[in-house]
C-alpha cells in the first residue's frame, strides 16, 4: 500500500510540474494560435484529385546459367553448383523437421580494395517463387563453409565455399541470386 501512495504522489508531482511550466512561461490554451507570425494569410489546402503515381519497379534480370561469372561494380561472382544434400551430423542434429538442405557452391572475387563478402545477400528461390536465405553461420551441410571465409578479401583475391539453405522438404530450387548491398545491383543464376 505504501508503494501505491508513492506512485500517486509522483504522478501528482509531475502534473503540478507541467502546470507550473505553462504558468511560468505565460502559455495557456487560449494563447495558442495557428496564424502565421508575419501576418500573411494562408489559403486552405484542397485535397488533390490527381492519382498518386505508382513507382515503377524494374524486373529482376534474367537468370544466367550456373557456372556463369556475373559482376557488380565490386564483385565477380560465380555459382558453380546447387545441390540437395544430406547435412553433416552437426547440421542434421539442429535441422527443423520437414526440411532439407540445399547447398550452393559460390566463388566471390573482390574487384576493389579489401572487403568482406556479404554471403547473407545470397538468396535461393524455389519453383514457387519463395525466397530462402542462408541457414547457419557456423554449421554448414557441406564443407568448406562459405560463411567462414568471407572476410577481408583483397582486391583480385577470391573466396569459395558452400552456402547452406534449409528449405521445405518439397522445395525445388529454381535460382540463386545476389543483391550487392553497396551497388544495389542484382545477379541471378538459373538452377533449372
Amino acid at each position: 500500500m505504501i508503494r501505491l501512495g508513492v506512485k500517486i504522489k509522483r504522478s501528482f508531482a509531475l502534473i503540478a510540474a507541467f502546470l507550473a511550466v505553462g504558468t511560468f512561461t505565460g502559455c495557456s490554451a487560449d494563447a495558442v494560435s495557428t496564424a502565421p507570425l508575419n501576418g500573411a494569410s494562408v489559403a486552405p489546402v484542397e485535397p488533390s484529385t490527381e492519382p498518386t503515381p505508382t513507382p515503377v519497379v524494374p524486373d529482376a534480370p534474367k537468370a544466367s546459367p550456373i557456372g556463369s561469372v556475373l559482376t557488380t561494380s565490386n564483385w565477380a561472382i560465380t555459382t558453380y553448383a546447387v545441390l540437395a544434400v544430406p547435412g553433416s551430423a552437426s547440421a542434421e542434429r539442429i535441422a527443423s523437421p520437414g526440411t532439407k538442405f540445399i547447398v550452393a557452391d559460390v566463388q566471390a572475387c573482390s574487384k576493389i580494395g579489401s572487403q568482406s563478402f556479404s554471403y547473407e545477400r545470397l538468396i535461393l528461390k524455389d519453383s514457387t517463387g519463395r525466397s530462402w536465405t542462408f541457414w547457419n553461420v557456423q554449421i554448414g551441410a557441406k564443407e568448406p563453409n562459405l560463411t567462414l571465409s568471407s572476410s577481408d578479401i583483397a582486391a583480385g583475391s577470391c573466396t569459395r565455399g558452400w552456402l547452406t539453405f534449409m528449405v521445405d522438404i518439397t522445395a525445388v530450387p529454381a535460382s540463386v541470386g545476389f543483391a550487392d548491398p553497396v551497388s544495389q545491383e542484382y545477379l541471378a543464376w538459373s538452377v533449372t
